[in-house]
């Protein structure tokens, strides 16, 4: 026969207690689990790795590659400057990411990785608008002068669930993986652009130079080439001239030195720093 003292029949009940508290938890732990959906989540995690691609400005793209980005060349604004931004995303199992965004600031330090949410304000996101797997930025900041710019790319994920848990509680885990910092410069406020006449067959190139470039400027010119596939440049020029005053500047050449068939043209400004800044190419029509 086994006698319990007091002391025993303390621990004894004390045990007893805790128990039953371990089995009513478990109890709750299987009926909010009864209470999930049937089909359980995955585990899923952000993007392990943004890599970043540099900047593009889209005047260094072909007439045909305007074309096939679904662009109207003839309908755009020549003199606003456009960046094609895009990115790499790195994803082994169980990761994911639901959008990128691409943010852009004057202002290094405000990209850091501890403390770029915080400066929106200061910061350009451009991820609205895709071109080609792309983002394209239009530089609409006139208060962005000339100078060095820093980016880089954010790829959002909604949730970093981790199994039944997340899909159980339906909560938001919000979570984001940062790329490196890049750095790219915006050369002028805007671009060269040229109107073209056909006058007593002299082929008249008109530039508005009557603006605020960013730049000072020592020449303008145009330069063609017959391929739509080739981006013209400054050793296909066929007029250039100094600039010799702040207003409307004109060039001309005669009309039977270009040929009759389909050609496209850039114009080009050189800067007081020897610098040539092109704009959009586009098809000659007169």
């Amino acid at each position: 026969m086994v006698y319990l003292c007091a002391n025993d029949t303390t621990i004894l009940t004390t045990y007893l207690m805790i128990m039953k508290q371990l089995i009513g938890l478990c109890c709750i732990v299987l009926l909010s689990l009864s209470a999930c959906d049937d089909e359980m989540k995955e585990p899923v995690y952000p993007p392990s790795e943004v890599k970043l691609n540099d900047v593009k400005l889209m005047t260094e793209l072909t007439y045909r590659e305007l074309q096939e980005g679904g662009m109207n060349p003839e309908n755009y604004d020549f003199a606003r400057l456009r960046y094609l931004f895009s990115a790499d995303v790195s994803l082994n199992p169980y990761e994911t990411y639901d959008w990128i965004g691409f943010y852009i600031s004057p202002n290094r330090d405000y990209l850091s990785r501890d403390v770029w949410s915080s400066y929106n304000y200061n910061m350009m996101d451009i991820a609205a608008e895709s071109w080609f797997g792309s983002r394209m930025w239009n530089n609409y900041r006139e208060d962005w002068d000339v100078g060095i710019y820093h980016y880089r790319a954010v790829a959002f994920a909604q949730s970093d669930g981790v199994g039944f848990l997340d899909n159980c509680l339906e909560g938001y885990n919000g979570h984001s993986t940062l790329s490196e910092l890049k750095s790219f410069r915006i050369p002028a406020k805007r671009l060269p652009t040229v109107g073209v006449e056909n006058y007593n067959q002299t082929l008249r190139f008109y530039f508005n130079t009557y603006v605020d470039y960013g730049v000072g400027i020592t020449k303008i010119g145009v330069c063609l080439n017959k391929n739509v596939n080739v981006l013209p440049t400054i050793e296909d020029v066929i007029c250039m001239d100094d600039l010799t005053n702040d207003i409307d500047e004109e060039l001309s050449i005669p009309l039977s030195s270009v040929s009759s068939e389909e050609c496209y043209i850039r114009p080009f400004i050189i800067t007081q720093n020897n610098d040539t800044i092109y704009g959009y190419v586009q098809r000659l029509q007169y």
